[in-house]
């Protein structure tokens, strides 16, 4: 077949998840990108490029690769053979590190492809392809959609729910030299839970929702608190406790595990942001670790062709905000 498209390249946004008691819910788009280009190749055989600062020598470069994979899923879908491709994938934020990774990877290769068919494949059917690949969509639909995200998956649909973050917000994330992978991080949770923990959580998520788009931070340590899962995850991040105490010293409003860790991240205002991360460096220099600590804002527009060529459309599965 002649594709529709020979070649495709997107920005895809690095996103931070549960945000304290929005476990498996809630998730954050962030100025912090990786990127794929895929183009058709005359003859030969497909390959698989990766580079960029963060990308690991042991990535696979073949067939197993988490992108060529999500390419090769939006083909099946669509009924047809893939072509040769050249996949180039940029990689920028630290993978195994609660910076959704996995979701930048099959983001970026579903709609990629889905692109270079000339989107067959519907953006509701696609989204809910991406989340079952991922197994949870709270990194997924904030890594497609950009923004703030609230997402539900039921039997038959997804639900998306954006919101659009405050200005004055920023995220200093702060990277160990180590990865932790998402099922470890699984396992050590709990298999079921007390009610009034499942309370104190639910009752929180809809003000934090609120703090995080107004701009009014205030109390917002006291929202993000958690019962499901960051006590239990903390535990495998032994730098955790000195960060949270550097970070709230410094002015941070407040401090949670990224994803399924072991990335931290201090929510702080912009006029504090920087200070915040010259402290939290600076306390964790006297203790002998080099982490990375990286300073962004939200993202809010998702994921996005080089050429402003659409990806995401506004349709029934995003509702905004």
């Amino acid at each position: 077949m002649s594709l529709p498209l020979q070649r495709v390249s997107l920005r895809v946004p690095a996103t931070t998840a549960n945000l304290g008691p929005g476990f498996d819910c809630l998730g954050l788009a962030l100025q912090w990108y990786n990127s794929i280009e895929v183009s058709e190749l005359p003859d030969g055989d497909s390959e698989v490029i990766v580079e960029g600062r963060a990308a690991p020598d042991d990535l696979p470069r073949g067939s197993e690769n988490l992108t060529w994979r999500a390419i090769s899923r939006v083909f099946a879908l669509a009924n047809e053979p893939i072509p040769p491709l050249r996949v180039r994938i940029t990689i920028e934020a630290p993978i195994a590190r609660g910076l959704g990774s996995s979701a930048s990877a099959i983001v970026g290769g579903m709609a990629a492809a889905n692109l270079l068919l000339g989107n067959r494949i519907p953006q509701d059917q696609l989204v809910a392809e991406m989340i079952s690949m991922e197994g949870h969509p709270d990194n997924i639909v904030a890594c497609f959609f950009g923004g703030l995200t609230a997402s539900l998956v039921t039997e038959s649909e997804v639900y998306v729910r954006k919101y659009f973050p405050a200005e004055n917000l920023r995220c200093v994330l702060v990277v160990p030299d180590y990865q932790l992978s998402t099922a470890r991080a699984r396992k050590v949770l709990p298999r079921s839970i007390p009610v009034r923990d499942a309370v104190f959580n639910l009752a929180r998520i809809p003000f934090l929702i609120d703090k995080l788009c107004s701009g009014d931070l205030s109390g917002l340590a006291v929202i993000m608190d958690d019962r499901l899962h960051q006590p239990h995850r903390r535990k495998l991040i032994a730098e955790y406790d000195v960060v949270e105490s550097e970070a709230m010293r410094a002015g941070a409003c407040a401090v949670c595990i990224s994803g399924s860790g072991p990335t931290m991240l201090a929510l702080a205002t912009a006029e504090n942001a920087t200070y915040v991360a010259q402290e939290v460096r600076r306390t964790l220099t006297q203790i002998g670790k080099d982490f990375l600590i990286h300073v962004v804002a939200p993202d809010a527009d998702g994921i996005q062709a080089d050429d402003n060529r659409c990806v995401v459309s506004k349709g029934r599965i995003a509702k905004d905000s």
